[in-house]
């Protein structure tokens, strides 16, 4: 019985089993991406190493029955040959999807890096330019004198201004003013204006002056300013605001 079948095999048609084969290779890719995409959430091998995944389109997981949809439709997405099909209808669809996503509702994904606390804060760090050396007084003969304080109160002021687009309008006047308050402590003179301004201004100046690399802001502008605000601009940083002169003085 054995022999006999061996032989109709090899007697058959060369169309016919190039037919076979075909089908055999669709099934046994089918079963693959099927395999993987189900235990491993939407990722096969190659999917895991470029970083992609197949979901649903409302973020849920592919699941079986999505995965068997998706790669079953996948013949006709290869037809007439290379994908012609589902390339077409990639460039139609405004998510790039083939056929077979569409049938099954899902969609690949681009999966983002590992995120840590580190990587959240890291691209947050206040790195400002530093153009104008020096228009805090005190700053570079604090930074020689006591190294060890202004810098712990630098790295406050950094975790402060990575945080700060995080916070109500009302956190960050408050922690802000807190901040400078401590400044004027050290620097021995009192801080007039904006003070997240003096805050940017502070760190772009102390990176310029440990010599460290900046960058510009990309945290945003500062605080809006409340009613009455005298704005802090160049050197003038230290002492009252100025005065008006009033009917009659002269200026």
């Amino acid at each position: 019985v054995g022999s006999a079948l061996l032989d109709r095999f090899i007697n058959l048609d060369d169309n016919l089993l190039l037919g076979l084969l075909g089908i055999g290779v669709y099934l046994f890719l089918c079963g693959y991406y099927i395999f993987f995409e189900t235990i491993w959430n939407g990722q096969t091998p190659g999917k895991r190493a470029t970083g992609l995944r197949v979901v649903r389109t409302g973020g849920r997981p592919i699941g079986f029955l999505g995965s068997a949809t998706r790669n079953i439709v996948r013949l006709a997405d290869f037809l007439p040959v290379l994908y012609g099909v589902g390339v077409v209808v990639m460039f139609l669809d405004r998510r790039s999807r083939r056929l077979g996503d569409l049938a099954a509702g899902a969609l690949t994904i681009k999966e983002q890096r590992t995120l840590t606390l580190e990587t959240l804060v890291e691209p947050m760090k206040a790195r400002l330019t530093y153009s104008s050396p020096n228009t805090i007084p005190n700053l570079k003969e604090l930074h020689q004198s006591d190294y060890k304080l202004i810098q712990s109160d630098y790295e406050l002021i950094q975790d402060y201004l990575g945080q700060r687009l995080t916070m109500s309008l009302e956190a960050r006047r408050r922690l802000s003013g807190q901040l400078v308050q401590g400044m004027q402590q050290r620097l021995g003179y009192p801080i007039y204006g904006d003070t997240e301004s003096f805050l940017l201004r502070l760190v772009a100046e102390y990176n310029g002056i440990k010599g460290e690399p900046v960058v510009p802001d990309v945290l945003g502008s500062p605080l809006p300013s409340p009613p009455n605000a005298v704005a802090i601009a160049g050197p003038e940083m230290a002492g009252p605001p100025s005065q008006e002169p009033r009917a009659g003085e002269t200026p």
